[in-house]
């Protein structure tokens, strides 16, 4: 298993990487080795993962998944101390119960927040994210579900919208990509994607993909392409 849990500083971000698979392994613990703008990657034997540096000039490494710590209220755990509340049950790690004292939201357990000190229950009012339950959101004040306003109904975010997409201040019918996603990458600078939508033929950037042996780029999905539409149906589920 292979965990991509690194950060990449902003220079990075300017460029495309190869990604490959390495057939035979590599040496030692070593799960990741940087070759110019060519990432090879292998497997970590047993339940190690492996944990890739943050800069170019290291190599990824396998580490043994327990001495992953921190996890925040809701994920998997093996023993309390993975926990960043010290609290393990059932492979869960487990926050602070509501009324119990907290210093931040990661403090309380799901579907909870820390208010003034306490971990409370999450309100329609709301003045964060945080203090909205896990599938709502907070606008001008009150928590809204994902997804909900019909197209050419009024809205002032995307999220609002079932299309996940707004115009002159409704929800409408999202843009869709013209022609082909991916392309090889502009040496000069970023690709323009095309896409159509209720405002004609609108211009976008490429954005970097995760491929093997050529380095290619690709155009985002638009609000109105299908797979986004799957992926907003699961978000409002």
């Amino acid at each position: 298993m292979i965990v991509l849990s690194f950060l990449i500083g902003s220079v990075w971000m300017l460029e495309c990487f190869n990604y490959s698979c390495n057939i035979d392994k590599l040496n030692g613990n070593v799960c990741a080795i940087w070759n110019d703008y060519q990432i090879e990657l292998t497997m970590c034997e047993g339940s190690k993962v492996c944990q890739l540096p943050s800069s170019m000039d290291d190599t990824g490494r396998c580490i043994d998944k327990s001495s992953i710590t921190n996890r925040l209220p809701g994920e998997y755990c093996d023993t309390s101390n993975q926990c960043r509340s010290r609290n393990c049950n059932c492979n869960l790690c487990i926050g602070i119960a509501e009324n119990g004292s907290c210093t931040t939201h990661e403090d309380c357990d799901i579907e909870l927040y820390c208010n003034s000190g306490v971990c409370a229950s999450p309100t329609h009012a709301c003045s964060a994210e945080a203090k909205c339950m896990s599938n709502e959101f907070c606008v001008d004040g009150v928590c809204h579900g994902y997804g909900l306003v019909k197209v050419r109904e009024k809205a002032k975010v995307p999220a609002l919208c079932e299309s996940y997409y707004v115009e002159e201040g409704k929800c409408a019918t999202g843009p869709k990509v013209v022609g082909n996603r991916s392309m090889p990458k502009n040496e000069t600078g970023k690709n323009l994607c095309s896409y159509t939508g209720g405002k004609g033929l609108v211009e976008g950037s490429s954005i970097c993909g995760m491929n093997e042996n050529i380095r290619t780029e690709y155009c985002p999905l638009g609000r109105g392409d299908l797979k986004f539409d799957a992926v907003s149906l699961f978000l409002t589920r």
